[in-house]
Order: C-alpha cells, then sequence, then structure tokens
C-alpha cells in the first residue's frame, strides 16, 4: 500500500511539473519569421527624424514659428534609429510640446488598426503616396480614433538635438538663401544663411537659429532669431518677413511686462535666391 502511495505521489509530482501547453516550434518558428519579415519591410520606412505635419506646414506657410503655436500639441517630433531594433520593439526618442524629450516604444506586431502597430499606448502606421512617406500617429480621444501625419525631415541625423528636424525644416523652407543684407547705417553686403545654420559675410556673427520652443513664462509675443547662440557674442533680434525681405529687429520690454516690444529695425535682408 505504501508502495502505491508512493507510485501516485510520482505521477501527481510530473503532472504538475508540465504546465500550460506552449505553441508548437513550427507556430513559434512562423510567428518570429513573419515579425523579421515586417522588421525588414519597414527598417528604411520608419528610420529618421519625423516632424508633425500640421506644424511644420503652418510655420513654412506663415514663415513664423510663433504662428504655428497652435499646432503644438503632443508628440511634435519622433525620431527612429533602426540600428536600435532590439528583438521585435524599437525605442523612439520623441519631443513633446517642442520642450520635452521622452520615449515610446514600437511593437513590430499588428495593432487594432492593421496596419498599425502599438506604440505606447496609441499605435503607428504608415502612408505612402507617390514618392511621399508619412508616419501616422493613431490615438484614441472622446470616443475616436485621431490620426496625425508625420513628415519626414532627415533620414540621418546627429542624435544630439530633439529639436534638429523642425530646425532643418525650418532653415530649409524659410531662411536658407543668399540676400543683400543693408544694416541701420545704410552699409550693404552679400550675406549666405545656410541650411545647417551657418551665415557668411555677415559682419560679428557666424551662425543663426530661430526660436520654436515656446515657453508661457518667457517672452515670446515675437518671432526670434539668435546669432551665435550659447556664445559671448550671443544676440537676439524679433524678425519678420514681407514678401521676400527678412527684417531684424531691436526688442525691449516695458517694465515688469512679460510682452516684448518691437524696437529699431536693424537689419534688411532682402532674399536673391534660395539656399
Amino acid at each position: 500500500m505504501r508502495k502505491r502511495a508512493i507510485v501516485f505521489a510520482i505521477i501527481v509530482a510530473l503532472a504538475s511539473c508540465k504546465g500550460k501547453p506552449t505553441a508548437p516550434l513550427s507556430v513559434q518558428k512562423s510567428a518570429t519569421d513573419s515579425t523579421q519579415l515586417l522588421i525588414a519591410k519597414l527598417k528604411p520606412i520608419l528610420q529618421g527624424v519625423w516632424v508633425k505635419q500640421d506644424y511644420i506646414q503652418k510655420v513654412i506657410a506663415s514663415k513664423s514659428p510663433l504662428a504655428g503655436l497652435d499646432k503644438v500639441i503632443g508628440i511634435t517630433t519622433i525620431q527612429f534609429n533602426i540600428d536600435n531594433i532590439e528583438a521585435d520593439s524599437l525605442q523612439a526618442k520623441v519631443s513633446y510640446d517642442n520642450q520635452q524629450a521622452g520615449g515610446v516604444e514600437l511593437i513590430f506586431r499588428p495593432g487594432k488598426h492593421t496596419p498599425a502597430m502599438p506604440f505606447g499606448e496609441n499605435e503607428l502606421s504608415y502612408s505612402i503616396n507617390g514618392g511621399d512617406t508619412s508616419l501616422i500617429l493613431h490615438q484614441f480621444y472622446q470616443n475616436n480614433w485621431v490620426l496625425t501625419p508625420y513628415v519626414r525631415a532627415l533620414k540621418n541625423w546627429n542624435g544630439r538635438e530633439l529639436q534638429e528636424g523642425i530646425i532643418y525644416l525650418i532653415n530649409k523652407n524659410i531662411f536658407a538663401g543668399t540676400y543683400q543684407l543693408t544694416d541701420d547705417t545704410g552699409k550693404t553686403c552679400i550675406v549666405k544663411l545656410s541650411i545647417d545654420g551657418r551665415i557668411s559675410g555677415m559682419p560679428n556673427f557666424s551662425t543663426y537659429l530661430a526660436e520654436n520652443t515656446f515657453d508661457s513664462k518667457l517672452k515670446n509675443n515675437l518671432d526670434q532669431i539668435t546669432f551665435d547662440i550659447f556664445s559671448s557674442n550671443e544676440k537676439t533680434y524679433a524678425f519678420n518677413f514681407e514678401g521676400n525681405t527678412l527684417n531684424l529687429y531691436e526688442t525691449k520690454t516695458a517694465g515688469n511686462s512679460t510682452q516684448l516690444l518691437q524696437g529699431k529695425l536693424k537689419y534688411k535682408l532682402v532674399k536673391l535666391n534660395d539656399q
């Protein structure tokens, strides 16, 4: 009787060790192969820096980063470096509201809206129209799916600056070109503004950066451009465009006001040609 009890206990123990049934190896291999095929297909599509389309379109059309402020909502830039793919996922760097840095994980498997894939709490898909590729962010908001498209600014980048894609598109589509500059004393010269933010021919300055990050605590009621930023020679002016003419103004504040006041015209730059 004792032997029978021992045998029964061994059988029970062995049965309990079996655990939950696993998928056949052939099914697991098929799923892995499908994931790898999906990754191979998406690598050239995802790679690069992406910018929120409605935001950058409004900035370019108005030649004013400040005018696009109402479109600076949620994720404004997405950076994908396909070299960082691990198993079935890829960590993206993102910028929220053009200010806060973050990260969102993309999972290479179907989401609720095929061919969308899980992207953090949301989903991400893509669209190819002719030669133009867009990423589409799917977000569930007030019982509806809201779709937000993103355009690729750069295929490759240095990875240090989350705003690099926005800066590139602003420089390329608004500022880059050759100008005839006239200063407030009447002196003239030929100046070139490059897509990479460099200046040649302008006395005293060698780089430029148009402000695109607006904090409600700062004086940001005027579009501003900074020359030689982060140097002892740093200088910021308000700017606007009148047709093909870029006007740079000195600024001042009125007492404790949080608003900037446009001062006298310092430089007038008439564009002669693009880039």
